[in-house]
């Protein structure tokens, strides 16, 4: 009998999952320090006690972290990999698809949480789908609808249809007891929460009708006497086996387990539809660690040097020391009055009152605090004016050195880049696969054909299938630069091809206009005659765009100026 099932192709072994379930949020747990999650929350959102002066480098390391490694506008470039206008025609299509889909599942979003879940967590999630959200094999349809037109979903970033990638939270996924290597994984499961009402409705599972929710949501914890109307809702969770092909919805915290969905799983032929995100890999465990726990002593250390500074403070103010009855209330209230007085009357000895300031600031606690502050900067690889700091540098400091600071620092931060970029380029081959085998209904995708001619062309992409791709970020994507240095960059690459034969001078030109800012550039470029190519309409098909595309490469061939058009 097979693990996991009752008998081999038969029904799951519902106690054998739960078992392994258990085990996997357990090791989830050890592992992933994930008892200090809620601790690491209040540290970014800067919850802290009230008699705690906190310096927060946590979130402030953090807000210049995720900037510098998310990737702004993903997009990608898709070459291809064999020879051939055919391919060429291929690769372009699907380039044009692939970064319209990105937009549209507001990929971009998502990295951004799952970076920030990486820094905080040690590891970040997102999970890749089709159609709707708790569709746990594409249907092609998307989520249902209710015969009186009630919704079963309501996230508004996912398109009937179409292939969408959502952050998950590192909490509710869950990995086989020991796991190293996420894509070692034989399963994958996905906690999900859902009103109980939504899952016996939706048509999309069975053995529902007995289903009970099992707690309630909805109560207001700041206000226990107003409770706000409770929803009950169900734990759900998603198993997708690779071993056997299968995706399993148990709704355990049953009287038992119950299955409520079990079929073939048609998104994990190639890999398990879940991506990670992971910045300090740990040798042993696939739970990543958390740059908070690394900062955490640090952190705590910083609020203790400040809470001690601002104690000392208080205790520093001056204070009048006078003996009981030698000085009455309203005489008092005369010497804390803002108005400068020349003097306070008394009718007792002098000697029965006394003003003390003896007390000062420990200055050893300023120089801590800085030896502190740089074990931070070390360990993030931040200087002070990539936190935002303005430093003065000495006399002494050469260019060369200053540069090799900026070097190192960017070493560690690419690296990061990096593995967000590898992790796009996996999602966007892991959504053509999906869409190869899912669409069926041909698309008509605008591409740029020789001399900077707009072209329509109609495509089925089932048959993009047949091409070869390469697939890689577009770099750029994740820089930061301002508009000034995007100019600049603009006008030396102008410089510096506009005479190359081989450059298309309308799409260098359109590239310089739109990095220089402002909106009356915006139609000084003349129009190019569309491209019919003897049809109604100029759509045409992936033939005879290839044979566009070769008709203009021998053009080149014959006359490298053809392309760069007249001059009147």
């Amino acid at each position: 009998m097979p693990e996991g099932y009752l008998s081999a192709g038969g029904r799951p072994d519902v106690a054998w999952w739960l078992e392994q379930i258990h085990k996997g949020e357990e090791y989830r747990k050890k592992v992933a320090c994930q008892e200090r999650w809620p601790v690491w929350r209040e540290y970014i959102r800067g919850d802290w006690r009230g008699d705690v002066l906190p310096v927060n480098k946590t979130h402030s390391i953090l807000r210049q972290m995720v900037p510098r490694v998310y990737f702004r506008n993903p997009a990608v470039s898709v070459m291809p990999a064999q020879g051939g206008f055919l391919n060429m025609a291929f690769a372009q299509l699907l380039g044009r698809i692939d970064n319209k889909l990105l937009r549209q599942m507001k990929v971009k979003k998502a990295i951004k949480a799952q970076v920030r879940d990486a820094f905080a967590f040690g590891t970040g999630l997102g999970k890749l789908g089709y159609g709707g959200l708790f569709s746990p094999d594409p249907s092609g349809v998307g989520a249902p609808v209710g015969g009186g037109g009630e919704a079963f979903e309501y996230s508004t970033g996912v398109v009937s249809g179409h292939p969408w990638y959502k952050r998950v939270k590192p909490d509710s996924i869950v990995t086989p007891d020991g796991l190293d290597d996420f894509e070692e994984s034989r399963w994958l499961a996905h906690k999900v929460t859902r009103p109980v009402d939504d899952v016996r409705r939706d048509p999309r599972f069975k053995n529902t009708k007995g289903l009970r929710g099992s707690f309630a949501s909805g109560t207001s914890p700041s206000m226990p006497h107003e409770k706000e109307r409770a929803v009950e809702e169900v734990e759900l969770y998603e198993i997708r086996d690779r071993k056997f092909g299968r995706v399993i919805v148990l709704a355990p915290n049953q009287d038992s387990g119950i299955v409520i969905y079990d079929n073939e799983d048609a998104l994990s032929t190639r890999r398990l539809p879940i991506f990670d995100i992971v910045f300090n890999d740990d040798d042993e465990y696939c739970w990543g660690i958390s740059d908070i726990k690394i900062l955490e002593p640090s952190q705590l250390e910083l609020n203790e040097i400040r809470t001690l500074a601002m104690k000392h403070r208080r205790i520093a103010m001056a204070k009048l020391l006078y003996k009981k009855g030698a000085i009455t209330p309203a005489q008092l209230s005369n010497l804390l009055s803002e108005d400068v007085g020349a003097g306070v009357e008394i009718v007792t000895d002098l000697t029965d009152v006394k003003f003390d300031q003896n007390t000062q600031i420990p200055t050893d606690l300023i120089p801590h605090e800085g030896q502190v502050e740089h074990s931070v900067r070390e360990a993030v690889g931040f200087s002070r004016n990539q936190l935002g700091e303005f430093q003065t540098r000495r006399g002494d400091t050469s260019a060369f050195e200053a540069a090799k600071v900026s070097e190192g620092s960017e070493i560690r931060v690419d690296e990061r880049r990096d593995i967000v970029a590898d992790m796009v380029t996996e999602i966007v081959k892991e959504m053509n696969e999906i869409i190869f085998d899912n669409w069926t209904v041909e698309q008509v995708v605008e591409v740029t054909g020789p001399g900077g001619m707009p072209i329509w062309v109609q495509v089925n992409p089932s048959m993009l299938r047949s091409g070869s791709y390469s697939i890689r970020i577009d770099p750029d994507s994740a820089q930061t630069r301002t508009r000034q240095q995007r100019e600049a960059k603009a006008v030396g690459v102008y410089n510096l091809l506009k005479q190359n034969p081989l450059i298309d001078p309308l799409k260098l030109t359109q590239y310089l206009i739109t990095e220089i800012e402002g909106v009356e550039f915006d139609d000084i470029m003349r129009m190019m005659p569309p491209v019919t190519n003897g049809q109604a309409g100029g759509v045409l098909n992936p033939g005879q765009f290839a044979g566009l595309l070769a008709n203009g490469a021998r053009e080149l061939a014959a006359n490298p100026g053809a392309l760069r058009g007249s001059e009147g």
